[in-house]
C-alpha cells in the first residue's frame, strides 16, 4: 500500500527521536502513522498516551497524516484532542486534507474539528485539499462551512490555489460554493519564462498588456530573479526600468506545496517546513546571478539597490558566489560592495574563505585573506579554512601566513 505524501513528511520527525528502546508513546507514533489499528488498540490498551507529543507534533496527526480511518477513530475514542496545533498551527485536519482519504476528513470533522483554522500564514484545509486535488475531502470541508472566502498573506484564497493545478472538478466545487480568487495577481506562466530564456520582445510585449512585473507566476517565480539566474542583461534592464524590484523573492511556497501533492514524493522535510516558508526566503535576482556569475547583471543590480547580504535559506550572494569556480572578480565586486566577508551559511556553517580553500581557488583565498577573513572560523564539525583546504600547499600557505600576522 502506498503511503502518504503527508505520513512522509512527519516520517523524519517521528523517527528522528525514537530511543535505544522506544516507550509506548513512541511506538504509538509509529503504529499511528502506518496506519496499524491492531498495533494501536494494543498499545493504547497498555497505557500509552493518545495525546502524545513529539516535539510539537500530535500522535493524532500523525494517524491523520497517514490517513487511517480506524486508527483516527481509536485515538479520538481515548481522548485525542481534535484541534491540536503544532508551533505553525498545522492541524490533524489539514494534514488529513493534504492525504489521499477523504474518510479520514469527514471522520474529524464529525468529531469537532474546526474547519477554518489557519496555520501561521493563513492556509487552511480547505487550500490544502484544492490544492492536492482531493475532492472528497473539499466536499466534507464545504459541507461544513468551511469559508470559501479566506485569503492566506498573499492574498490566495482556495480557489487560487485550485488553479495552481488547474483541475476542473476541483475550481467547478469551489466556484459553485461561491469561491473567488483574492487579491493576488499571479504574473502569466509565460512572462517568466520569457524572462527566463532572454526573450525580451515577448517580455515588454506582455508589461504592455498590464502583466505585474513583481509578481510570482502561480510556481512561485518571479521574472527578475528568473532573467537574472540565466545573465540576459536586456531582460534584466528591462524589467528594472518597468518597475521591478531588485530584492523581489521567488516565492517558494506554492512550489513547496506542489511538492507536497505530487504522489510518490520523497520529499524528506516535514510538512510545516513545506507550508511554512516565509516569502522573505525566496531567491532574490542578485543572489542568483552571483551564483552563476553574471558580472553585468550583478553591477546594474548593485546600482538599483540590491541588497548585497540577502539570504536564501542562510546563504548570502558572497557565499553563492563562492559555488563558482573561477568567480574571483565577481567576489570582489560583491566585496566592495560591502559584502559580509565572514558570514556563515546556516546549513553547515561554511564560510566563503571555507569554501574557497575547499575549492582549491587560491586567487580568491588571496582576496578574502585581505578584505578581512577570519582564519579561526569553524564550521559547524568545528572544521576551519585550513582544515577544507589542507590538500593544497599554495591554500595552507596563505592561511598560515595570515593566522602569522594576527588576521584571525
Amino acid at each position: 500500500m502506498r503511503m502518504s505524501v503527508a505520513a512522509m513528511f512527519l516520517m523524519c520527525a517521528l523517527l528522528s527521536t525514537a530511543a535505544e528502546a522506544p516507550s509506548l508513546d513512541e511506538k504509538l507514533f509509529g503504529a499511528a502513522w502506518e496506519g496499524k489499528p491492531d498495533a494501536v488498540r494494543i498499545l493504547l490498551k497498555k497505557g500509552a498516551n493518545a495525546n502524545a507529543k513529539k516535539g510539537a507534533q500530535t500522535v493524532l496527526m500523525a494517524a491523520a497524516a497517514g490517513g487511517n480511518p480506524e486508527v483516527i477513530h481509536l485515538l479520538l475514542a481515548a481522548g485525542s484532542a481534535v484541534n491540536a496545533r503544532d508551533k505553525d498551527d498545522v492541524t490533524p485536519l489539514m494534514l488529513a486534507a493534504l492525504g489521499r482519504s477523504g474518510d479520514a476528513v469527514e471522520l474529524l470533522i464529525q468529531a469537532g474539528a474546526d474547519v477554518n483554522q489557519k496555520t501561521r500564514s493563513g492556509h487552511t484545509a480547505l487550500m490544502m485539499a484544492a490544492l492536492v486535488r482531493n475532492t472528497a475531502a473539499m466536499q466534507s470541508l464545504l459541507r461544513a462551512k468551511a469559508d470559501v472566502g479566506i485569503e492566506d498573506e498573499d492574498g490566495w484564497t482556495a480557489l487560487n490555489w485550485a488553479r495552481v493545478r488547474e483541475k476542473a472538478e476541483v475550481i467547478g466545487l469551489l466556484e459553485q460554493a461561491g469561491a473567488r480568487e483574492g487579491p493576488a495577481r499571479f504574473a502569466p506562466r509565460a512572462f517568466t519564462a520569457a524572462a527566463g530564456r532572454g526573450d525580451a520582445p515577448t517580455v515588454g510585449r506582455l508589461i504592455e498588456t498590464g502583466v505585474v512585473v513583481n509578481a510570482t507566476d502561480q510556481q512561485g517565480f518571479t521574472a527578475l530573479v528568473a532573467a537574472a539566474q540565466e545573465g540576459h542583461l536586456e531582460v534584466v534592464r528591462l524589467l528594472l526600468s518597468s518597475g521591478a524590484d531588485p530584492n523581489i523573492t521567488d516565492n517558494f511556497r506554492p512550489r513547496g506545496l506542489l511538492m507536497a501533492a505530487r504522489e510518490g514524493s520523497t520529499v524528506g522535510f516535514n510538512l510545516s517546513g513545506v507550508i511554512e516558508i516565509p516569502r522573505n526566503q525566496g531567491r532574490t535576482p542578485l543572489q542568483m546571478a552571483s551564483r552563476f556569475g553574471h558580472r553585468e547583471v550583478i553591477e546594474i543590480l548593485l546600482k538599483a539597490g540590491a541588497n548585497v547580504n540577502a539570504k536564501f535559506g542562510g546563504f548570502t550572494p558572497l557565499l553563492l558566489a563562492c559555488e563558482k569556480k573561477g568567480n574571483t572578480e565577481v567576489i570582489r565586486r560583491l566585496l566592495d560592495a560591502g559584502a559580509d566577508v565572514n558570514a556563515q551559511d546556516h546549513e553547515h556553517g561554511m564560510s566563503a574563505l571555507m569554501k574557497a580553500s575547499s575549492d582549491d581557488e587560491v586567487e580568491t583565498v588571496g582576496l578574502l585573506i585581505a578584505r578581512g577573513a577570519k582564519t579561526n572560523l569553524k564550521d559547524k564539525d568545528g572544521h576551519t579554512a585550513l582544515w577544507w583546504g589542507r590538500d593544497n600547499k599554495a591554500v595552507v600557505a596563505l592561511l598560515g601566513q595570515a593566522a602569522a600576522k594576527g588576521k584571525k
